[in-house]
Formats: structure tokens, C-alpha cells, sequence
């Protein structure tokens, strides 16, 4: 749980302005909608297919649409966090999904709204957004999925947009205080992967299922605005819908999101409905970033951004030679390759790693990459600097490391993501334009391919077998890939080859890389073994660095009892009944 900050004579001051003139289209309401893994043309307003967002094509009307939008990172948790604070992910220093938290120091839009008296709220559809992560900073209402627990039966780490909507209204219904204007974030998850619209949004959009959950999404949406309609808010509300990110559905051999930084993931749909009608109707080819959603919407309730990285859109487009920045380091946390980090504006994209690739401003499809000429070089040598400045910014002051639990972290895994509860001593998040010597991100689309299907023959078909052989293929071409190394030693012990289960971990070790989960599988293999001295010393070492670690707390207790450590057995034991659900 996150401390509430208290309110400064600042704070106050705009609080009571605020409550004293909260029933008058003075003080306006906000409602932030993101729709997660919606790519920018699977909206009618921003080119895609009209049957399938109707309602989002209506609001579009009333609102400014912005046609070259960009996410900060294809991947859930950093998108959010940079909406949220209007920093590019170096400075709030969120760079993956599962693994960090925002930290406290960060001032979110929903801290900054909250001090000026505004009722906060929000609900979100995923595990990846859990407040353990802490995006909950300045809500004062946050509703999220359940936590999973390991001994409590079927988890499900994410909900339909129809359920999140459902609370939404509820809380509009009977938690607002209608005496306060309300900041409310929805967090809407169906377009995410796997695609299982309901039939009647199947068919909606013409029996693409992925475009299907578009169109539930879509509608969920309109159940939202029109009960702000019916309450009689919405006029006076500034309507904010965003896609964090899109989706590759096998556009560059990318079927679904996070390694690579094409214009299927990295751009968005984006639009912002102000009140009063300002700007309605308006097209911007502006380049903007989800960024500027946190200073745009504190100029609506008419407090000051400070320093951050967006841009205030709200009375006109940034100026004409704005670039905005993104990158990936999802494929060099999780796999070993090299990371990306690339900057876009009105002159092309560029994209820094283990091979840069630059392309012309009008490239939708990215399938011709632009000749490097004298103008090209000069272009390069601007992007780079951009990407360098960029890299170098002080970043926030990190929070004291604070473990994901591991049953929360095999919610965010269920959703599709690779992830585990790694950490790597000292590292400082190598810089992408210096990355030559690495795996090329682009070419690994046969590595994840292999891994996706080791990890279902390993986690749900349980063959173990199938799943070593095709991890051991993929460690033999790459043998930085840190999550193989995990998988493999997790699959060996299930077949009894503790010592090359073993092996494996110490690989991994070897690496930099250390993790409650890894120190686990090799506390168990020793104790298999029949070496319960190490065996201890791993699983100590696991519940220290997670102590919500119920799996490995309880294999602890079992080696602490078999070698007659009673008291410190019992002191443990202790502790895992405490933490029983």
C-alpha cells in the first residue's frame, strides 16, 4: 500500500476553489479511457473498418482526433505509466510489464488531481496493472482483478470490458461525490490476445475475432458515456481515448506485441473530447505521444505540468518539428537480445539497435527501409542525438526493490507475457545505440515461436520432454536467453535430471541474472539430491529475496524439518500460516 501524500496549502487552496464551484460547468469532469493492444487502424475514426467502433466514430465527431500518435513502448505497464505521468520511460524508469513498480516519487495525474479536489477513480481489466505495480498512486478508488493465489483455485488475471464498465457505473451510481468533479481512468483489456469476442461482436466485425473484441470494447464505451449523458456530466467532461499499444498480428513475423517497435504496436488511435465543444470536429497530423495526455489534461483543469516530457495539446498542435521517442526492452530483458529505442516526427522514424533502421515519413508499412544518403546521414545523426537526450535524463529516484508475488507474477504470465521475477545485479538498462554485437530483435520471430510452444508442452500438456529438447535448441543459437535458461531448469526437474537442472540455474546465475523462482528449482533439485545443506541455502534465499513466496517457503519448512532445524521450522511454518489466504 501506497502512502497518501497530504495536500499543500497549494493543493487546498484549488480544492476548496474547486468544491465551491463544483456544480457549475466550471470545474470539468474527466474520464480516460485506454484500450489495451488496439492498433490505430482498428478504429473507424483513424481508418479502420466503420461497422466495428460506432461509437467511438461518433465521439470522434465531437472531439480532436490525432492521426499520428504514438505509444512510449509496446507493452502494457510503461505505456500507462508514461499517460500517467508524462515522462518517457527513462525517467519513471518502468521499462517492462511484471517486473517494476512506478515509483512513489513519481507525481501521477491522479495525485496531482486528487490535491486539487478532485474524487479519483479507477478500473482496471488485468493483473498487469495491479496496484502492486503503482499505477494506484493518487486513486482513491481502484478496482483491479482479483489477486490470484496459488492455493485458491482458478485465477482469471483479467476481465471483460463489460464487468470493468459494470463497476465503473456502480461507483458513479454510489461511490461519487457528486459535490467534487471526478477524475475516472477505465482500463479496457479485450482486444488483447487470445481473440474470444462474444458472437454478436464476431459477427459485428465481419468474423474477425480480433476486430470482434475492438467492437466489445466499443461498446463498453458506450454504455460509459451514456450514462455520463444521463447524468447530465458529459458535457462538461473531457473525454480521453487511447490505445496503449497495438498489435502486430503477424505484420514482420510479430503475431502479437512487445519486442519490436514497428508502426503496428508503436502507433495508437487517440482522441480527446474537450468541453464546451473546444477544438470539435478537428484532424491534427500532429506528431504526438501518449505523453502529452498527463500536461494536456492538467491544462484542462488549469494546473501547471512542471517538468516533463509531454506536451500540453489542448489549445493547438506541438510545434512542427516536435519528435516524440519509443523503445523496447522487452527482448533484452527476456531473451537476451539487443534492446531498441527510436524517435519519430514529420521527417521519418528511426530505430536504434544491433541494426538501425531509418524510414520516410509517409511508410505506413515499413516494408522498404529508407537509403542512407548524405541528407540520410545528417537525419540519422539528428534521431540519434534525440535518442541520446533522451537516455541521459536523471531519472526518478527509484523505491527500495519490492518483490512481485510470485502468484501475481503468474497472472501477469497468464495474460500472455513472458515474464519471471529476474533481476540482474547492477544492471543499468544498456543504451540501444550501443547494441551492436547483440541478437537483432527483428530476427527472432522463430526464437519466441519455439519458446511459446516449449512453454505449452511444458506448462499444460506436461510433457517435459518435448519442452527440453525444444529449449535446449534454442539455447544452443542463444545462450544469453535468460528465460530458456529458467524454463529448461523447471522442465529437467519434472523429468528427475536435478543435476542438469541444476546446471541450468547456475547458467542462468552466470549470467547476472537472479531470481526467487530460480533459487527454488535449485533448492529442490539439491534436496532431490539429497544434499539438504545447499538445498537450504538456495531456499532461504528464495523467501528472502520474495517473502510472499508460499511454494518456496513451504518447500523450505520441509528441508528445515527433515534436517531437524525445529525452531527455525517452526518460526516458518508460522509465518506460512500467517500468510494463508
Amino acid at each position: 500500500m501506497r502512502t497518501r501524500r497530504s495536500l499543500s496549502l497549494a493543493g487546498l487552496l484549488a480544492a476548496a476553489a474547486l468544491l465551491a464551484g463544483c456544480g457549475s460547468s466550471d470545474a470539468p469532469c474527466v474520464l480516460i479511457v485506454t484500450l489495451d493492444t488496439t492498433r490505430a487502424d482498428a478504429v473507424g475514426f483513424s481508418g479502420g473498418p466503420e461497422r466495428v467502433t460506432p461509437v467511438l466514430d461518433a465521439l470522434a465527431a465531437e472531439s480532436v482526433v490525432f492521426e499520428r500518435a504514438r505509444t512510449v513502448a509496446p507493452i502494457t505497464l510503461p505505456a500507462h505509466s508514461s499517460m500517467l505521468t508524462g515522462l518517457y520511460p527513462p525517467r519513471h524508469g518502468v521499462r517492462l510489464n511484471g517486473t517494476q513498480a512506478l515509483p512513489e516519487s513519481a507525481t501521477t495525474l491522479a495525485e496531482r488531481a486528487r490535491d486539487a479536489g478532485y474524487e479519483t477513480a479507477a478500473f482496471v481489466a488485468a493483473a498487469v496493472l495491479d496496484r502492486n505495480f503503482g499505477l494506484a498512486q493518487g486513486f482513491e478508488t481502484y478496482g483491479a482483478p482479483l489477486r490470484p493465489q496459488s492455493d485458491a483455485g482458478p485465477h482469471f488475471p483479467e476481465r471483460p470490458a463489460a464487468e470493468v464498465v459494470d463497476e465503473a457505473l456502480a461507483w458513479l451510481e454510489d461511490g461519487w461525490n457528486r459535490r467534487r468533479p471526478f477524475l475516472l481512468w477505465v482500463h479496457l483489456f479485450d482486444p488483447h490476445n487470445p481473440y474470444e469476442p462474444d458472437s454478436r461482436f464476431y459477427l459485428q466485425a465481419g468474423l474477425d475475432s480480433y476486430l470482434g473484441e475492438v467492437a466489445a470494447a466499443d461498446h463498453a464505451v458506450g454504455r460509459l458515456l451514456d450514462d455520463l449523458r444521463e447524468r447530465g456530466v458529459l458535457d462538461r467532461t473531457c473525454v480521453v481515448v487511447v490505445g496503449d499499444h497495438g498489435e502486430g498480428l503477424e505484420e514482420h513475423d510479430e503475431a502479437t506485441h512487445g519486442a519490436l517497435c514497428f508502426e503496428t504496436t508503436v502507433r495508437v488511435p487517440m482522441l480527446v473530447r474537450f468541453p464546451g465543444g473546444h477544438r470539435a470536429g478537428e484532424r491534427s497530423t500532429a506528431t504526438v505521444s501518449v505523453v502529452d495526455l498527463y500536461p494536456t489534461l492538467l491544462d484542462v483543469l488549469g494546473l501547471p505540468a512542471g517538468d516533463v516530457d509531454g506536451l500540453s495539446l489542448r489549445d493547438g498542435p506541438p510545434p512542427a518539428d516536435r519528435g516524440v521517442y519509443f523503445e523496447s526492452f522487452y527482448g533484452y530483458y527476456h531473451y537476451g537480445w539487443g534492446p531498441l529505442a527510436g524517435w519519430a516526427d514529420a521527417r521519418g522514424k528511426y530505430v536504434a539497435g544491433p541494426r538501425p533502421r531509418l524510414y520516410g515519413p509517409d511508410d505506413a508499412t515499413e516494408e522498404q527501409e529508407r537509403a542512407v544518403d548524405d541528407a540520410g546521414e545528417a537525419l540519422v545523426g539528428a534521431y540519434r542525438g534525440a535518442i541520446a537526450g533522451v537516455l541521459a535524463a536523471t531519472p526518478l529516484p527509484a523505491d527500495e526493490s519490492t518483490p512481485v508475488d510470485a502468484d501475481l507474477l503468474e497472472g501477469v504470465r497468464a495474460l500472455g507475457y513472458t515474464a519471471s521475477d529476474a533481476v540482474r545485479a547492477g544492471d543499468d538498462w544498456p543504451s540501444p545505440l550501443e547494441a551492436e554485437g547483440l541478437r537483432d530483435p527483428h530476427d527472432g520471430s522463430q526464437e519466441v515461436l519455439d519458446l511459446n510452444v516449449a512453454i505449452h508442452f511444458g506448462h499444460e500438456l506436461h510433457d517435459h520432454e518435448r519442452a527440453v529438447e525444444l529449449l535446449e535448441r534454442i539455447l544452443a543459437d542463444n545462450p544469453r536467453h535468460a528465460y530458456a535458461l529458467l524454463e529448461l531448469a523447471f522442465n529437467l526437474n519434472n523429468v528427475q535430471r536435478y543435476e542438469e537442472s541444476i546446471a541450468a540455474i547456475e547458467r542462468f546465475f552466470a549470467l547476472g541474472w537472479e531470481s526467487a523462482v530460480a533459487h527454488l528449482n535449485v533448492g529442490t533439485s539439491y534436496d532431490k539430491l539429497g544434499d539438504p545443506a545447499r538445498a537450504l541455502v538456495h531456499l532461504r534465499r528464495a523467501v528472502e529475496l520474495d517473502p510472499g513466496y508460499r511454494q518456496a517457503r513451504a518447500a523450505l519448512v520441509q528441508v528445515l524439518e527433515k534436517r531437524g532445524l525445529a525452531e527455525e521450522a517452526s518460526r516458518q511454518r508460522a509465518l506460512l500460516d500467517a500468510d494463508r489466504p
